[in-house]
């Protein structure tokens, strides 16, 4: 699916990774009992994937916009 919005696979890794990253400082940070850990870290790994897969498009799209000028 990431293939049609023009991602290559370091592309699909490095959002991999920052979901990961994220959601393990989440689960460290968060305080509660460990489902509700769980679920506020796997919320704000998400969130953080959706933000910067964003970015990772519009970034893409200006690359290319500017290259083929």
């Amino acid at each position: 699916m990431l293939d049609r919005l023009g991602l290559d696979a370091g592309d699909r890794r490095n959002v991999l990774i920052v979901v990961v990253v994220i959601s393990l400082i989440m689960l460290v940070l968060a305080e509660g009992p460990i489902p509700v850990r769980v679920v506020v870290a796997s919320i704000f790994g998400l969130i953080s994937g959706v933000f910067f897969l964003l970015i990772t498009l519009l970034l893409n799209w200006v690359s290319s916009s500017r290259s083929g000028s």
